[in-house]
Protein backbone atom coordinates (compact mmCIF):
# COMPACT_ATOMS: atom_id res chain seq x y z
CA UNK A 1 0.00 0.00 0.00
CA UNK A 2 1.48 3.54 -1.27
CA UNK A 3 2.50 5.42 2.25
CA UNK A 4 0.95 8.40 1.53
CA UNK A 5 -2.73 7.53 2.54
CA UNK A 6 -1.82 5.85 5.44
CA UNK A 7 0.50 8.70 6.45
CA UNK A 8 -2.14 10.72 5.99
CA UNK A 9 -4.19 8.61 7.82
CA UNK A 10 -1.69 8.36 10.92
CA UNK A 11 -0.76 11.90 10.53
CA UNK A 12 -4.97 12.83 10.88
CA UNK A 13 -5.82 10.75 13.51
CA UNK A 14 -2.74 12.18 15.71
CA UNK A 15 -3.73 15.79 14.83
CA UNK A 16 -7.27 15.46 15.83
CA UNK A 17 -6.14 14.28 19.43
CA UNK A 18 -3.58 16.73 19.97
CA UNK A 19 -6.23 19.44 19.32
CA UNK A 20 -9.23 17.65 20.85
CA UNK A 21 -7.35 17.90 24.47
CA UNK A 22 -7.52 21.74 23.44
CA UNK A 23 -11.05 21.66 22.71
CA UNK A 24 -12.74 19.52 24.93
CA UNK A 25 -13.75 22.47 27.17
CA UNK A 26 -15.32 24.74 24.64
CA UNK A 27 -19.20 25.42 24.21
CA UNK A 28 -20.39 23.02 21.18
CA UNK A 29 -22.59 23.47 18.63
CA UNK A 30 -26.17 22.24 18.08
CA UNK A 31 -26.16 18.22 17.08
CA UNK A 32 -22.22 18.18 18.37
CA UNK A 33 -22.47 13.94 18.17
CA UNK A 34 -23.27 14.24 14.28
CA UNK A 35 -20.50 17.16 14.02
CA UNK A 36 -18.21 15.51 15.78
CA UNK A 37 -18.66 12.37 13.22
CA UNK A 38 -17.77 14.64 10.38
CA UNK A 39 -14.50 15.76 12.11
CA UNK A 40 -13.26 12.48 14.08
CA UNK A 41 -14.30 10.17 11.03
CA UNK A 42 -15.24 11.28 7.69
CA UNK A 43 -12.05 13.75 7.93
CA UNK A 44 -9.32 10.99 8.53
CA UNK A 45 -11.42 8.54 5.81
CA UNK A 46 -11.01 11.37 3.37
CA UNK A 47 -7.79 12.34 4.01
CA UNK A 48 -6.97 8.35 3.94
CA UNK A 49 -8.90 8.39 0.55
CA UNK A 50 -7.34 11.18 -1.13
CA UNK A 51 -4.03 9.89 -0.28
CA UNK A 52 -4.42 7.45 -3.37
CA UNK A 53 -4.94 10.47 -4.88
CA UNK A 54 -1.61 12.15 -3.71
CA UNK A 55 0.56 9.29 -4.23
CA UNK A 56 -1.05 8.56 -8.10
CA UNK A 57 0.51 12.77 -8.68
CA UNK A 58 3.73 11.55 -6.76
CA UNK A 59 5.48 9.32 -8.98
CA UNK A 60 5.33 11.88 -11.70
CA UNK A 61 7.32 14.65 -9.88
CA UNK A 62 11.09 15.15 -9.72
CA UNK A 63 12.90 13.96 -6.30
CA UNK A 64 12.77 17.55 -5.21
CA UNK A 65 8.99 18.59 -6.12
CA UNK A 66 8.02 15.22 -4.67
CA UNK A 67 9.20 16.75 -1.29
CA UNK A 68 7.71 20.08 -1.63
CA UNK A 69 4.06 18.22 -2.65
CA UNK A 70 4.43 16.41 0.26
CA UNK A 71 4.40 19.06 2.70
CA UNK A 72 2.35 21.12 0.86
CA UNK A 73 -0.03 18.17 0.71
CA UNK A 74 0.14 17.39 4.73
CA UNK A 75 -0.15 21.45 5.29
CA UNK A 76 -3.60 21.74 3.25
CA UNK A 77 -4.91 18.73 5.24
CA UNK A 78 -3.90 20.52 8.46
CA UNK A 79 -5.29 23.89 7.63
CA UNK A 80 -8.96 21.94 6.80
CA UNK A 81 -9.05 20.93 10.34
CA UNK A 82 -9.49 25.00 11.11
CA UNK A 83 -13.31 24.98 9.73
CA UNK A 84 -13.46 21.31 10.83
CA UNK A 85 -13.25 22.36 14.42
CA UNK A 86 -15.56 25.45 14.09
CA UNK A 87 -17.76 23.38 12.94
CA UNK A 88 -18.23 21.12 15.83
CA UNK A 89 -17.45 24.22 18.90
CA UNK A 90 -18.39 27.50 19.03
CA UNK A 91 -15.50 29.26 18.48
CA UNK A 92 -13.66 32.03 16.39
CA UNK A 93 -11.60 31.79 13.46
CA UNK A 94 -8.76 33.11 15.25
CA UNK A 95 -8.99 31.32 18.29
CA UNK A 96 -9.62 28.23 16.09
CA UNK A 97 -6.25 28.59 14.40
CA UNK A 98 -4.76 28.93 17.38
CA UNK A 99 -5.76 26.18 19.17
CA UNK A 100 -5.14 24.29 16.06
CA UNK A 101 -1.77 24.91 15.69
CA UNK A 102 -0.99 24.58 19.56
CA UNK A 103 -2.45 20.85 18.77
CA UNK A 104 0.03 20.62 15.66
CA UNK A 105 2.90 21.56 18.41
CA UNK A 106 1.71 18.44 20.56
CA UNK A 107 1.19 16.12 17.11
CA UNK A 108 4.72 16.85 16.21
CA UNK A 109 6.49 16.60 19.60
CA UNK A 110 4.76 13.54 19.54
CA UNK A 111 5.91 12.55 16.28
CA UNK A 112 9.51 13.08 17.18
CA UNK A 113 9.46 11.12 20.07
CA UNK A 114 8.04 8.59 17.98
CA UNK A 115 10.05 9.07 14.83
CA UNK A 116 13.63 9.70 16.01
CA UNK A 117 14.06 6.24 18.13
CA UNK A 118 12.72 4.27 14.68
CA UNK A 119 15.19 6.30 12.37
CA UNK A 120 18.41 5.55 14.92
CA UNK A 121 16.83 1.43 15.21
CA UNK A 122 16.99 1.51 11.60
CA UNK A 123 20.43 3.16 10.74
CA UNK A 124 21.65 0.47 13.37
CA UNK A 125 20.00 -2.37 11.19
CA UNK A 126 17.01 -3.08 12.74
CA UNK A 127 13.99 -2.99 11.63
CA UNK A 128 10.48 -3.45 13.06
CA UNK A 129 7.83 -5.72 11.79
CA UNK A 130 5.70 -3.50 9.38
CA UNK A 131 2.39 -3.76 10.95
CA UNK A 132 3.95 -3.34 14.60
CA UNK A 133 5.66 0.33 13.29
CA UNK A 134 1.59 0.97 12.16
CA UNK A 135 0.04 -0.08 14.89
CA UNK A 136 1.68 0.12 18.15
CA UNK A 137 4.52 2.47 17.44
CA UNK A 138 2.90 5.05 14.72
CA UNK A 139 -0.53 5.08 16.06
CA UNK A 140 -1.04 3.64 19.67
CA UNK A 141 2.20 4.98 21.45
CA UNK A 142 1.98 8.22 19.48
CA UNK A 143 -1.58 8.96 21.14
CA UNK A 144 -0.23 7.65 24.20
CA UNK A 145 2.53 10.16 24.10
CA UNK A 146 -0.22 13.19 23.55
CA UNK A 147 -2.37 12.09 26.56
CA UNK A 148 0.72 12.17 28.50
CA UNK A 149 1.21 15.64 27.06
CA UNK A 150 -2.00 16.40 28.13
CA UNK A 151 -1.90 15.41 31.90
CA UNK A 152 1.27 16.60 32.43
CA UNK A 153 1.47 20.04 30.75
CA UNK A 154 -2.46 21.00 28.77
CA UNK A 155 -4.91 19.95 31.76
CA UNK A 156 -3.34 21.42 34.49
CA UNK A 157 -3.10 25.02 32.58
CA UNK A 158 -7.00 24.84 31.63
CA UNK A 159 -7.95 23.62 35.40
CA UNK A 160 -6.89 27.11 36.15
CA UNK A 161 -7.04 29.03 33.41
CA UNK A 162 -9.72 29.73 30.62
CA UNK A 163 -9.17 29.84 26.83
CA UNK A 164 -10.32 33.28 25.15
CA UNK A 165 -8.85 36.16 23.10
CA UNK A 166 -5.94 34.83 21.19
CA UNK A 167 -3.20 37.21 21.02
CA UNK A 168 -1.92 38.63 18.09
CA UNK A 169 1.47 38.42 18.85
CA UNK A 170 1.24 34.69 19.87
CA UNK A 171 -0.50 33.58 16.88
CA UNK A 172 1.81 34.69 14.77
CA UNK A 173 4.86 33.51 16.44
CA UNK A 174 2.82 30.04 16.37
CA UNK A 175 2.21 30.17 13.09
CA UNK A 176 6.10 30.94 11.76
CA UNK A 177 6.69 28.06 13.93
CA UNK A 178 4.36 25.71 12.53
CA UNK A 179 5.88 26.75 8.95
CA UNK A 180 9.31 26.42 10.36
CA UNK A 181 8.18 23.04 10.80
CA UNK A 182 7.26 21.96 7.68
CA UNK A 183 10.27 23.09 6.22
CA UNK A 184 12.11 21.28 8.49
CA UNK A 185 10.06 18.44 7.28
CA UNK A 186 11.47 19.47 3.80
CA UNK A 187 14.82 19.44 4.65
CA UNK A 188 14.85 16.28 6.43
CA UNK A 189 13.37 14.31 4.09
CA UNK A 190 15.96 16.03 1.37
CA UNK A 191 19.07 16.19 3.20
CA UNK A 192 19.88 19.61 2.10
CA UNK A 193 21.83 17.95 -1.27
CA UNK A 194 24.86 18.55 1.19
CA UNK A 195 27.66 16.87 2.47
CA UNK A 196 25.90 16.35 6.12
CA UNK A 197 24.23 12.82 5.58
CA UNK A 198 21.16 12.05 5.67
CA UNK A 199 20.90 10.52 9.48
CA UNK A 200 22.86 14.04 10.96
CA UNK A 201 20.56 15.83 8.97
CA UNK A 202 17.39 14.31 10.28
CA UNK A 203 18.43 14.13 14.25
CA UNK A 204 19.83 18.16 14.38
CA UNK A 205 16.25 19.19 12.32
CA UNK A 206 14.47 16.68 14.80
CA UNK A 207 15.74 17.88 17.78
CA UNK A 208 15.12 21.80 16.55
CA UNK A 209 12.23 20.92 15.20
CA UNK A 210 11.08 19.29 18.82
CA UNK A 211 12.60 22.53 20.25
CA UNK A 212 10.19 25.28 18.05
CA UNK A 213 7.59 23.03 19.36
CA UNK A 214 8.30 22.89 22.62
CA UNK A 215 8.69 26.73 22.76
CA UNK A 216 5.66 27.45 20.80
CA UNK A 217 3.75 24.95 23.30
CA UNK A 218 5.23 27.42 26.08
CA UNK A 219 4.10 30.56 25.15
CA UNK A 220 0.63 29.29 24.02
CA UNK A 221 0.14 27.81 27.35
CA UNK A 222 2.19 30.95 29.17
CA UNK A 223 -0.55 33.39 27.29
CA UNK A 224 -3.14 31.46 28.95
CA UNK A 225 -2.06 32.16 32.05
CA UNK A 226 -1.57 36.22 31.35
CA UNK A 227 -4.65 35.83 30.17
CA UNK A 228 -6.28 34.57 33.71
CA UNK A 229 -4.23 37.41 35.30
CA UNK A 230 -5.79 40.35 33.33
CA UNK A 231 -9.22 38.56 34.00
CA UNK A 232 -8.44 38.27 37.48
CA UNK A 233 -7.64 42.54 37.65
CA UNK A 234 -10.54 43.01 35.13
CA UNK A 235 -12.83 41.62 37.76
CA UNK A 236 -10.33 43.47 40.84
CA UNK A 237 -11.25 46.66 38.82
CA UNK A 238 -15.32 46.22 38.07
CA UNK A 239 -15.71 45.80 41.75
CA UNK A 240 -13.57 49.01 41.97
CA UNK A 241 -15.79 50.80 39.87
CA UNK A 242 -18.80 49.01 41.69
CA UNK A 243 -17.92 50.30 45.14
CA UNK A 244 -16.75 53.88 43.11
CA UNK A 245 -20.02 54.24 42.01
CA UNK A 246 -21.28 53.23 45.58
CA UNK A 247 -20.82 56.15 47.26
CA UNK A 248 -22.55 58.25 44.27
CA UNK A 249 -25.69 56.30 44.00
CA UNK A 250 -26.59 55.85 47.73
CA UNK A 251 -26.54 60.02 47.72
CA UNK A 252 -28.60 60.19 44.68
CA UNK A 253 -30.90 57.53 47.04
CA UNK A 254 -31.06 60.02 50.24
CA UNK A 255 -31.26 62.76 47.61
CA UNK A 256 -34.16 61.25 46.42
CA UNK A 257 -35.96 60.42 49.67
CA UNK A 258 -35.52 64.02 50.79
CA UNK A 259 -37.41 65.45 47.81
CA UNK A 260 -40.37 62.90 48.49
CA UNK A 261 -40.31 63.73 52.67
CA UNK A 262 -40.27 67.26 51.47
CA UNK A 263 -43.21 66.82 48.41
CA UNK A 264 -45.03 64.56 51.10
CA UNK A 265 -45.28 67.54 53.60
CA UNK A 266 -46.08 69.87 50.64
CA UNK A 267 -49.12 67.30 49.82
CA UNK A 268 -50.13 66.85 53.52
CA UNK A 269 -50.43 70.62 53.53
CA UNK A 270 -52.41 70.62 50.56
CA UNK A 271 -54.64 67.84 51.85
CA UNK A 272 -55.61 69.72 54.98
CA UNK A 273 -56.63 73.27 52.75
CA UNK A 274 -58.06 71.14 49.86
CA UNK A 275 -61.78 70.75 48.98
CA UNK A 276 -63.24 67.33 48.89
CA UNK A 277 -62.87 67.20 44.89
CA UNK A 278 -59.02 67.74 45.30
CA UNK A 279 -58.73 64.92 47.56
CA UNK A 280 -58.18 62.57 45.41
CA UNK A 281 -55.62 63.57 43.19
CA UNK A 282 -53.66 64.74 45.98
CA UNK A 283 -53.96 61.39 47.97
CA UNK A 284 -52.74 59.55 44.77
CA UNK A 285 -49.93 61.83 44.32
CA UNK A 286 -48.66 60.69 47.97
CA UNK A 287 -49.24 56.79 46.46
CA UNK A 288 -46.60 58.10 44.13
CA UNK A 289 -44.67 59.17 46.63
CA UNK A 290 -44.35 56.03 48.42
CA UNK A 291 -42.92 53.96 45.19
CA UNK A 292 -39.48 54.29 46.59
CA UNK A 293 -40.29 52.55 49.44
CA UNK A 294 -41.62 49.36 47.32
CA UNK A 295 -38.46 49.38 45.69
CA UNK A 296 -36.77 48.92 49.09
CA UNK A 297 -38.18 45.34 49.82
CA UNK A 298 -35.85 42.89 51.52
CA UNK A 299 -34.85 39.87 49.88
CA UNK A 300 -32.46 38.24 52.46
CA UNK A 301 -29.75 39.48 51.43
CA UNK A 302 -28.30 42.29 52.18
CA UNK A 303 -25.93 42.88 49.44
CA UNK A 304 -28.52 42.69 46.45
CA UNK A 305 -30.66 45.00 48.77
CA UNK A 306 -28.17 47.75 48.88
CA UNK A 307 -27.82 47.40 44.63
CA UNK A 308 -31.59 47.50 44.41
CA UNK A 309 -31.19 50.81 46.54
CA UNK A 310 -28.44 51.86 44.88
CA UNK A 311 -29.63 51.45 41.11
CA UNK A 312 -33.26 52.36 41.55
CA UNK A 313 -32.70 56.36 40.98
CA UNK A 314 -30.95 55.42 37.50
CA UNK A 315 -34.24 53.32 36.78
CA UNK A 316 -37.15 55.55 37.85
CA UNK A 317 -35.18 58.83 36.66
CA UNK A 318 -34.74 56.76 32.87
CA UNK A 319 -38.62 55.34 33.20
CA UNK A 320 -37.22 51.75 33.26
CA UNK A 321 -39.98 49.18 34.91
CA UNK A 322 -37.78 46.81 36.34
CA UNK A 323 -39.42 43.93 38.44
CA UNK A 324 -37.40 40.78 40.19
CA UNK A 325 -38.41 37.87 42.41
CA UNK A 326 -35.10 37.19 44.24
CA UNK A 327 -34.29 34.46 46.99
CA UNK A 328 -31.36 36.15 49.43
CA UNK A 329 -30.56 33.06 51.18
CA UNK A 330 -29.41 31.37 47.73
CA UNK A 331 -27.34 33.57 47.37
CA UNK A 332 -25.34 32.81 50.21
CA UNK A 333 -22.78 30.48 48.44
CA UNK A 334 -21.16 33.86 47.15
CA UNK A 335 -18.85 36.21 48.30
CA UNK A 336 -20.84 39.64 49.03
CA UNK A 337 -17.94 41.29 46.84
CA UNK A 338 -18.79 38.77 43.71
CA UNK A 339 -22.68 39.39 44.39
CA UNK A 340 -22.22 42.97 43.86
CA UNK A 341 -19.77 42.88 41.00
CA UNK A 342 -22.04 40.52 39.52
CA UNK A 343 -25.47 41.84 39.67
CA UNK A 344 -24.16 44.87 39.45
CA UNK A 345 -22.70 44.22 36.15
CA UNK A 346 -25.94 42.59 35.23
CA UNK A 347 -28.36 45.16 35.89
CA UNK A 348 -26.17 47.98 34.37
CA UNK A 349 -25.90 46.52 31.00
CA UNK A 350 -29.62 45.45 31.01
CA UNK A 351 -30.67 49.42 32.07
CA UNK A 352 -27.83 50.21 28.85
CA UNK A 353 -29.46 48.29 26.58
CA UNK A 354 -33.32 49.02 27.35
CA UNK A 355 -32.69 53.22 27.96
CA UNK A 356 -31.76 53.12 23.97
CA UNK A 357 -35.52 51.65 23.50
CA UNK A 358 -38.56 53.63 23.11
CA UNK A 359 -40.14 54.44 27.08
CA UNK A 360 -42.33 51.50 26.80
CA UNK A 361 -40.17 49.08 26.28
CA UNK A 362 -37.72 49.88 28.66
CA UNK A 363 -38.56 46.22 30.67
CA UNK A 364 -36.06 44.42 32.81
CA UNK A 365 -37.08 41.37 34.55
CA UNK A 366 -34.53 38.98 37.16
CA UNK A 367 -35.65 35.72 38.95
CA UNK A 368 -33.24 34.54 41.04
CA UNK A 369 -33.73 30.88 42.95
CA UNK A 370 -32.32 27.89 43.80
CA UNK A 371 -32.82 24.51 42.56
CA UNK A 372 -31.35 21.90 44.69
CA UNK A 373 -28.16 22.40 44.68
CA UNK A 374 -28.48 25.06 41.91
CA UNK A 375 -28.56 28.69 42.42
CA UNK A 376 -30.71 29.91 38.69
CA UNK A 377 -30.42 33.10 37.73
CA UNK A 378 -32.01 34.66 35.10
CA UNK A 379 -32.49 38.18 33.68
CA UNK A 380 -33.54 39.57 30.42
CA UNK A 381 -34.55 42.69 28.65
CA UNK A 382 -36.30 44.54 25.64
CA UNK A 383 -33.60 44.46 23.14
CA UNK A 384 -35.37 45.69 19.13
CA UNK A 385 -31.36 44.97 17.70
CA UNK A 386 -29.82 42.13 17.71
CA UNK A 387 -26.39 42.24 19.37
CA UNK A 388 -23.33 40.47 17.48
CA UNK A 389 -21.79 37.71 19.38
CA UNK A 390 -18.03 36.66 19.74
CA UNK A 391 -17.49 33.36 21.58
CA UNK A 392 -20.74 33.22 23.17
CA UNK A 393 -20.68 37.16 24.15
CA UNK A 394 -22.31 39.82 22.91
CA UNK A 395 -19.85 42.72 21.48
CA UNK A 396 -20.08 45.86 22.61
CA UNK A 397 -21.91 48.86 20.30
CA UNK A 398 -19.15 51.84 21.68
CA UNK A 399 -17.06 52.99 19.59
CA UNK A 400 -13.52 52.19 21.52
CA UNK A 401 -14.19 48.50 21.93
CA UNK A 402 -10.85 48.39 23.53
CA UNK A 403 -11.85 49.66 25.95
CA UNK A 404 -15.46 48.14 26.63
CA UNK A 405 -17.38 44.44 27.08
CA UNK A 406 -15.19 44.14 30.07
CA UNK A 407 -18.36 43.88 31.87
CA UNK A 408 -19.93 40.40 30.30
CA UNK A 409 -15.81 38.89 30.41
CA UNK A 410 -16.29 39.71 34.38
CA UNK A 411 -19.66 38.33 34.48
CA UNK A 412 -18.46 35.26 32.98
CA UNK A 413 -15.14 34.73 34.23
CA UNK A 414 -17.00 35.15 38.30
CA UNK A 415 -19.25 32.62 37.06
CA UNK A 416 -16.55 30.14 36.19
CA UNK A 417 -14.91 30.72 39.41
CA UNK A 418 -17.91 29.34 41.04
CA UNK A 419 -17.77 25.92 38.67
CA UNK A 420 -20.82 27.47 37.34
CA UNK A 421 -22.06 27.76 33.41
CA UNK A 422 -23.48 31.39 31.53
CA UNK A 423 -25.77 31.55 28.50
CA UNK A 424 -26.36 34.64 26.96
CA UNK A 425 -28.53 34.61 24.20
CA UNK A 426 -31.39 36.75 22.13
CA UNK A 427 -34.50 35.85 20.57
CA UNK A 428 -37.83 37.57 19.41
CA UNK A 429 -36.43 40.92 20.51
CA UNK A 430 -35.18 39.56 23.71
CA UNK A 431 -31.69 39.91 25.29
CA UNK A 432 -31.59 37.24 27.82
CA UNK A 433 -28.69 35.58 30.81
CA UNK A 434 -28.92 32.27 32.01
CA UNK A 435 -26.46 31.58 34.54
CA UNK A 436 -26.42 28.22 36.85
CA UNK A 437 -23.63 28.03 40.20
CA UNK A 438 -23.43 25.08 42.26
CA UNK A 439 -24.16 25.42 45.89
CA UNK A 440 -21.67 23.56 47.91
CA UNK A 441 -23.71 21.77 50.57
CA UNK A 442 -23.24 22.69 53.80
Amino acid sequence: MPSIPISSLTYLLALIASETIFLYTRPRRRYFPLRLLVYVVVYPAAGFGFGFFAAFIDNYLSDLMRYFFQIGYFAVMFFVSVPLVMLCWRIGLRDAVFLCIAGYSVEHIANIFVTVPMFILSAVGIQLDYMVRLFAVNIALKLFLIFLIFLLVVRPVLAKNRMVYSDKRVLIVSAINLIICMVLNIMKSYGMGAPVNSFTTSIICSVYALFGCTLCLWLQMGYFKENKLKEDNLALEQMLKMEARKNELSKSTVDMINIKCHDLKYQLGRLENSDSEDKKEIIKSLYDSFTIYDSLVKTGNEVFDLIIMNVYPTITGKSVSFTYIVDGDALGCMKPADISSLFGNLIDNAVEAVVAEDEDKRIISLNVRRERQMLVIHIHNYCSRPPEFDDGLPLTRKQNKQYHGFGVRSIRYLVERYGGEMRMSWADNVFSVDIMIPIPPK
